[in-house]
C-alpha cells in the first residue's frame, strides 16, 4: 500500500491557478487576445478609410459636375444674351435698311422729276 502512495500523477498544466503553466497560458491568451483586437481595429480602420475616401472621392464627383454645371450655363447665357444682341442689331439694320430704300424711292423719283422737267424745257 506504501508503494500505490508513492506513484504521482504529473500536475497538470493549468490545475493551479497560481501556476508557472497557468501564467504562461494568461500571457498568451492576453497576448491573442490583444493581437485579435489590434487586428480588429486595424480592420476596422481600413474599412472606414476606404468609406471616406469613396465619399471624398463622391464629393469630388459630384464638386466636378457642379463647376462643369455652371459653366456650361454660364456659356449658354452668354450665347443667349449674344443672341439677343444681335436680334437688336438685326432689327436695327432692317429700320436702316427701310430709311435707305425710302431715301433712295426718294432719290429715283426726284431724278425722275428732273429728267421730266429737263425734257420739257428742251421742247
Amino acid at each position: 500500500l506504501f508503494f500505490f502512495l508513492m506513484i504521482r500523477r504529473p500536475p497538470r498544466s493549468t490545475h493551479c491557478i497560481s501556476s508557472a503553466a497557468s501564467d504562461v497560458y494568461k500571457r498568451q491568451d492576453y497576448t491573442d487576445k490583444l493581437n485579435k483586437a489590434i487586428e480588429f481595429k486595424e480592420r476596422e480602420f481600413k474599412i472606414k478609410y476606404a468609406k471616406a475616401l469613396e465619399q471624398e472621392k463622391i464629393n469630388l464627383k459630384k464638386e466636378l459636375e457642379e463647376k462643369m454645371l455652371k459653366e456650361v450655363k454660364d456659356e449658354w447665357c452668354k450665347v443667349e444674351n449674344e443672341k439677343v444682341e444681335i436680334g437688336r442689331q438685326k432689327a436695327a439694320l432692317s429700320i436702316r435698311l427701310d430709311k435707305l430704300s425710302k431715301q433712295k424711292a426718294e432719290i429715283e423719283q426726284r431724278e425722275k422729276l428732273l429728267n421730266t422737267k429737263e425734257e420739257e424745257s428742251l421742247y
